[in-house]
């Protein structure tokens, strides 16, 4: 972009131009009008925005449409079927677009966003890391140049177009983590942001009621590559076998990362530092680029292995790749080690849970070969598992059972498997408990807590056992 010329922003646009994008129909008002902004929450939308009227889960944006226009909306874009929620605020000052189904006019909107702009496009999804990769990926390539990437949790099919309408003609590289838990979901993604990098971190045992098994989270994750641009760079975890067969299998051209030999990029002499860190060495080609990370895990030499192909691939400097992994300093609830008082260490992991990234938490844990007598280990469900819920559950518990826990604590619909898997394996019953609110887990661990112990607390999301770590801190700090 020229210097001094303003940036290409999406409040440029106009009616028109929207009508034209989401294939809508005019209901009434002025086509030529230019909007501010897009927006699908009535209580924050600004004057002179376009209201995309969406039915979520606990709320229908239609039923909120005067608001919007109380506030100031310029024009409102409403579902076919539910036009009679427009029909009876006829203002001439409103500009009313009908559609067929507006989460995917949002959709469409930013598909014809991103076509607008110029910028290098990352898409990230897999079981696990896809959020660890991107915020890595984040810290290298921001250094360097302008660079948008996904708020928080919006990674789907809301979030993703949000975080394109952010986009402007100054950004140059666009980070976009890919979230499912349907079929469909990350070939609508693919579909909307035409990315020019497509990143697969691995594929496991995650959001099974919606996509079956296994097999069924393989397909959902391989379409972030179906009917891609033929110069769309595909990047593949090439240690993880389900993925790096499937790609064999269906012709894929795309270059992996990991450990083996036979990966394009590859980590050699890993040497692991428990919670002070782990180092490495990246090769790839001619390059072997000296890596420090100070978090701990071989699964986050996986997450810097994918940013760190992605970086190279940008043309990112070796050094200055190797910089801004060394300041990373890991992301609230995934693995964040909280030094406190009386030498107390608190391994936040609360931000979600399933049986890959719990499996991945405790071979770090056993590698950093911790007196069981420290240990308090804190568990709560893993949701959208489906009918195998108890199964993995049960087979967590076995999983957890050789770290020793002094006190292993859970909570949730699935408590008494986990502690059931821990005591087939040898836990002792008196080391367990199970409780039925998360309020009791502070008072528990207030009791039973002793200098120098480490707490580990991890579950899905909805359990809330960040509320945990909160009082934690406050005590323990």
């Amino acid at each position: 972009m020229p210097l001094g010329k303003e940036p290409y922003r999406i409040e440029h646009i106009s009616i028109s131009e929207i009508l034209n994008a989401i294939s809508g129909h005019m209901l009434w008002g002025d086509h030529t009008q230019d909007i501010r902004g897009i927006s699908i929450d009535s209580r924050t939308i600004k004057e002179g925005e376009i209201f995309f009227a969406i039915e979520g889960e606990r709320y229908d944006g239609h039923d909120f449409i005067t608001d919007a226009i109380n506030r100031g909306a310029r024009g409102i874009v409403v579902e076919r079927a539910k036009r009679g929620y427009i029909e009876k605020i006829h203002n001439g000052d409103i500009s009313v677009i009908l559609v067929d189904n507006t989460i995917y006019a949002l959709g469409e909107l930013a598909r014809w966003w991103r076509g607008q702009n110029s910028a290098t496009v990352i898409a990230i999804t897999g079981s696990v890391g896809k959020t660890t990769t991107k915020e890595m990926l984040y810290s290298i390539v921001s250094r360097q140049r302008p660079t948008l990437k996904n708020r928080g949790n919006q990674n789907n099919l809301i979030g993703v177009p949000l975080t394109l309408f952010r986009m402007d003609s100054s950004h140059q590289v666009v980070i976009l983590e890919m979230g499912t838990n349907s079929p469909g979901e990350i070939g609508r993604l693919r579909e909307i942001a035409d990315p020019d990098i497509a990143l697969i971190t691995m594929i496991g045992s995650a959001h099974l009621e919606g996509l079956k098994d296994v097999e069924g989270v393989l397909k959902e994750k391989l379409s972030l590559f179906a009917e891609t641009r033929k110069e769309t760079i595909k990047i593949i975890n090439g240690d993880c076998d389900i993925l790096k067969s499937a790609c064999k299998r269906l012709g894929i051209s795309a270059l992996t990362y990991g450990l083996g030999e036979e990966n394009s990029f590859q980590a050699r002499e890993i040497e692991e530092k428990g919670m002070n860190g782990i180092s490495f060495k990246v090769c790839f080609r001619d390059i072997c680029l000296p890596i420090t990370l100070n978090i701990s895990g071989l699964h986050n030499v996986y997450n810097a292995l994918a940013a760190i192909s992605v970086s190279i691939l940008l043309g990112i400097p070796s050094d200055e790749i190797s910089k801004a992994l060394f300041h990373f300093k890991g992301i609230d609830g995934r693995f964040r080690i909280i030094r406190c008082d009386h030498n107390i260490t608190l391994i936040d992991d609360t931000y979600n849970s399933n049986p890959t990234s719990l499996k991945a938490a405790i071979q770090n844990l056993l590698g950093w070969k911790i007196d069981g007598k420290g240990l308090i280990v804190v568990i709560g469900d893993m949701l959208e598992l489906g009918a195998e819920s108890p199964r993995f559950h049960l087979e967590a518990g076995k999983e957890i059972a050789p770290l020793r826990p002094r006190l292993f604590i859970t909570i949730g619909g699935y408590a008494k498997e986990l502690v059931r898997g821990a005591c087939e394996e040898g836990l002792p019953v008196e080391n367990t408990v199970v409780l039925n609110r998360v309020e009791d887990i502070v008072s528990v661990i207030s009791e039973k807590i002793r200098e120098g112990d480490i707490i580990f607390l991890k579950a899905s999301r909805k359990i809330g056992l960040d509320r945990v770590i909160d009082a934690l801190l406050e005590g323990v700090s």
